[in-house]
């Protein structure tokens, strides 16, 4: 959330939250929350992961776990 907060701070630009999220950060006064909605059904848990790098044990071991207590 702070990355894309910070970018949104620092430029003009669009960021991606989930809807509860978004409202917080616009109760504070930080962002605006556009009225637009997108016909998405999103898993519970999502991973990003850069193709071609090492990870570290920590990382490795999270994703096997993240990836078995949510198959598919």
């Amino acid at each position: 959330f702070l990355v894309t907060l910070a970018c949104l701070r620092e430029r003009a630009a669009l960021g991606f939250w989930a809807r509860s999220v978004a409202l917080h950060y616009q109760q504070q006064g930080l962002v605006q929350v556009l009225p637009v909605k997108l016909p998405m059904d999103l898993p519970p848990v999502g991973l990003i992961l850069l193709r071609g790098r090492l990870r570290t044990p920590a990382c490795q071991q999270m994703v096997d776990c993240l990836r078995q207590a949510v198959p598919g």
